[in-house]
């Protein structure tokens, strides 16, 4: 890791040897999983948003940990530096003149892919650097939805009392609006077919959201990473089985790590945002190819 906290792969055999895992392995798409909760307007020490995310990503894969970005330092995420995919990102916030975006891309697993497909990753990064709310960007995403490889795509805005989530699938093309006050959980599938961990996983984060008020935001974020670094496998999963059905039962727990293939959960992310529309943002990434090894831990502060 350089002194930016860019995680880089240091030399061409490195990338080289990423490419062969991946053809190797053929993990055909990435996965990921996210819980929120969102309330526009909570009492005065209730909380506006939480989040808890993990990436899932061959480990050599060259990616900025989580910062402000450069010429938008309103903006805050990790991003891509694999070459040719530079500045796409699978989680990002934006923070300025009393609103605040979130958005997060999540591949659907076992869909057909072309290399005529844009990259997927820019999806998230138009959205918080373009003007567009997130109803007109999903708009947009709608006229072009046929030009990416399969994806869902989940935005989020908030104002000083309101809040608008929506849910967008290219496989599926169609905007979901989701409804606040109630916790939420997507995976690397639809949302009418969801993956067995994603039903287990919003059942543990519905037990924190419900014990929030007896919470303190330090106590919330430890148990969001404790919920996304839970290795027990919801397997035998018929959705999982169809998508993936090589590797499945690897894939079936919140916390991935698939052996030898170099593969699996390499970040974690939780968002607080709080009714003073404070934001904090943690998150913890590998810095080697070793799960079991060192893993660097961020804290982002914002106001919006």
């Amino acid at each position: 890791m350089n002194s930016n906290g860019f995680t880089k792969v240091s030399s061409f055999s490195a990338l080289r040897n990423l490419q062969l895992k991946r053809r190797f392995f053929l993990i055909s798409d990435k996965m990921c999983i996210l819980f929120f909760h969102i309330d526009g307007n909570p009492g005065p020490d209730g909380y506006k948003l939480i989040l808890a995310s993990n990436r899932d990503e061959f480990y050599a894969r060259p990616t900025a940990k989580a910062h402000a970005w450069k010429n938008t330092p309103w903006i805050f995420g990790g991003f891509d530096l694999e070459p040719g995919k530079e500045g796409g990102t699978w989680l990002g916030l934006s923070a300025k003149d009393g609103i605040l975006k979130f958005g997060a891309l999540l591949n659907l697993t076992g869909e057909a892919r072309s290399a005529d497909f844009l990259g997927r990753g820019s999806i998230v990064t138009n959205y918080l650097t373009g003007e567009k709310t997130n109803s007109e960007y999903c708009q947009e995403l709608l006229d072009s939805h046929d030009k990416y490889s399969a994806f869902n795509f989940l935005s989020a805005e908030l104002n000083k009392s309101n809040s608008s989530t929506l849910f967008f699938s290219n496989i599926l093309p169609t905007v979901i609006s989701y409804e606040e006050k109630r916790p939420h959980g997507f995976g690397n599938s639809l949302p009418s077919k969801p993956l067995q961990k994603v039903i287990e996983g919003e059942l543990k984060f519905s037990q924190i959201i419900n014990d929030v008020k007896n919470l303190t935001k330090d106590e919330i974020k430890s148990k969001c990473l404790e919920l996304l670094k839970i290795k027990e496998k919801h397997w035998p999963d018929e959705e999982l089985k169809r998508r993936a059905p090589k590797w499945g039962e690897y894939l079936s727990s919140v916390f991935v790590n698939v052996p030898n293939a170099g593969y699996g959960t390499r970040t974690h992310t939780v968002i607080i945002v709080d009714a003073n529309n404070k934001v904090d943002i943690y998150e913890e990434t590998m810095t080697s190819t070793d799960p079991e090894g060192e893993w660097d831990h961020t804290h982002i502060k914002a106001n919006f």
